[in-house]
């Protein structure tokens, strides 16, 4: 079974990062270097924090503040929304980056709600990878493929109109796992037993973790 002993150091030098960025803290330099376990982890983190706690539930504050949000991007939201409401049938593909533009903007939060569609990134992404084979037999070539395929996943990723998650619901955990410290209604609270779910799902999220390796006596290094 996978565990966070088999992840890549890079990749997880970048999850440490989202997590300082989700809760807004900073770990010192080698204060992790003596976690042995994710539990030990969560209580780092928790100690990072030093902020009230508050027995709220954040999920459901980011749940009516994106209800509200939604209600005044698009009116008809106002009819149907529940955690189970396809986003699909509140952001019409046609007007979808407009309306993901402007609901950031009532949020005042990034989403991240939008990508290109799966083969265009896979197109790419080959094209990329002949481009670097490519460099062996023809530089210039090589490199004019390269340049063609960085810019096209760039251009690629501001044009997508592609859904990264599907409900209401996915929408809420996903916020919570990138924006927890700007969604909690009591600005410098944190409800403390809220914490080492949510840092499941961000592990399992980007490190494609399952979550019988993030119990709390499972090994973190």
């Amino acid at each position: 079974m996978d565990d966070l002993r088999n992840t890549d150091p890079e990749d997880l030098h970048y999850m440490l990062l989202e997590v300082e960025s989700t809760f807004a803290i900073l770990f010192a330099q080698n204060e992790l270097a003596r976690v042995a376990t994710f539990g030990e982890f969560c209580d780092v983190v928790a100690r990072r924090l030093r902020q009230p706690h508050v027995d709220t539930c954040t999920s459901q504050q980011a749940f009516y503040r994106l209800r509200a949000a939604f209600r005044a991007v698009v009116p008809a939201a106002s009819a149907d929304f529940a955690p189970t409401t396809p986003l699909a049938a509140l952001l019409p593909r046609s007007q979808r980056r407009q309306q993901v533009a402007r609901l950031e903007q009532a949020l005042g939060l990034s989403v991240r709600l939008l990508e290109p569609r799966g083969w265009i990134v896979a197109s790419l992404l080959g094209l990329l990878l002949l481009s670097i084979a490519g460099l062996f037999f023809s530089p210039v070539a090589g490199l004019a493929g390269l340049a063609g395929a960085i810019g096209g996943i760039r251009l690629a990723s501001w044009l997508g109109r592609e859904l990264a998650v599907t409900t209401v619901r996915e929408l809420v955990e996903q916020l919570l796992t990138t924006n927890y410290a700007q969604l909690r209604r009591q600005p410098g609270t944190v409800n403390y037993q809220e914490l080492p779910g949510i840092l499941e799902r961000m592990f399992v999220g980007r490190l494609g973790l399952e979550p019988r390796a993030l119990r709390p006596d499972s090994p973190f290094q």
